[in-house]
């Protein structure tokens, strides 16, 4: 029980608290052992990853974080497809009905869902793995921003970090266990 009061403390001195069990106002969720990362991984117990952003391209920016329980999301700007352009969310589950399964990808379970509208191009990129998916939602103006340009940016922009790293960080920073962590990943 102490432990986790603790990781509940260092998340709340990071990110600083909301209502009805919300964090905003965080820090930028990179990909390294932070209280970022750990507040993610305590919404969702039972993920064995959690997104994360390895280095944002030029024109991207982070636009903030949103932490309930359940779900976790953040979002990202950019110059040429908006404010809030891609929201990235963690929850135990998500919808892949519609989307098309990719192969060779090097990312778990990844599927694409895109919707042709006459200005944007909207839809998701989802990735399952035990305990949890990331969804990617994007809005991307079709007239100034090539998709294929803009794929290979978000692609570059976000990845994942381990459960167990999160965990054993946390054991060796504050002698504490994260709630849910495993030992499988």
């Amino acid at each position: 029980m102490a432990g986790a009061v603790v990781v509940g403390l260092v998340a709340a001195l990071l990110t600083g608290c909301g209502d009805a069990g919300e964090t905003s106002g965080a820090g930028v969720p990179e990909c390294e052992a932070s209280g970022e990362l750990v507040t993610i991984a305590q919404a969702v117990p039972s993920a064995t990853f959690v997104p994360c952003i390895e280095e944002l391209p030029v024109g991207w920016s982070f636009g903030g974080m949103e932490v309930r329980d359940g779900r976790a999301s953040f979002s990202l700007s950019n110059d040429r497809a908006g404010v809030r352009s891609v929201e990235v969310t963690l929850e135990e589950t998500c919808d892949t009905s519609g989307a098309t399964e990719l192969s060779g990808s090097g990312r778990p379970g990844r599927f694409l869902r895109v919707d042709q509208l006459a200005t944007r191009r909207r839809g998701a990129w989802l990735h399952r793995f035990p305990g949890g998916c990331v969804t990617y939602g994007f809005s991307v103006p079709t007239d100034t921003y090539d998709f294929d340009a803009f794929n290979v940016e978000l692609e570059s922009a976000l990845g994942f970090f381990s459960r167990r790293t999160i965990a054993a960080d946390v054991m060796r920073r504050y002698g504490a266990e994260l709630d849910g962590s495993t030992t499988s990943t």
